[in-house]
């Protein structure tokens, strides 16, 4: 998965941009970087100054699944036509 759709996703809170050569080697300085900047966001998660947003957790997205599969006809008659095409072909038809 790339990192902006991880984001957006939810798997992720925050994304950090690889920096480009300087004193030191472009990956030594994003290592160096990514390692301040995840030292100073746990600094911030643990004095309650930061707060994650869990507005799109995986929670949410099944939540929503199953309200589209359940609470519509499109979804029912989509489950129940996918059910009846698996069974008709692990049965070889033989199913009434």
């Amino acid at each position: 998965i790339k990192s902006s759709k991880a984001k957006r996703m939810g798997l992720v809170d925050s994304l950090v941009k690889p920096l480009g050569p300087g004193l030191k080697s472009p990956e030594e300085n994003t290592l160096q970087y990514l390692e301040e900047v995840a030292v100073q966001t746990a600094k911030s998660l643990a004095s309650g100054s930061l707060k994650p947003d869990r507005s799109h957790s995986w929670a949410n997205m099944k939540d929503l699944q199953y309200k589209i599969t359940t609470d519509t006809n499109f979804g029912r008659n989509f489950v129940f036509k996918k059910a009846k095409e698996t069974v008709m072909k692990k049965t070889g038809g033989l199913y009434p």
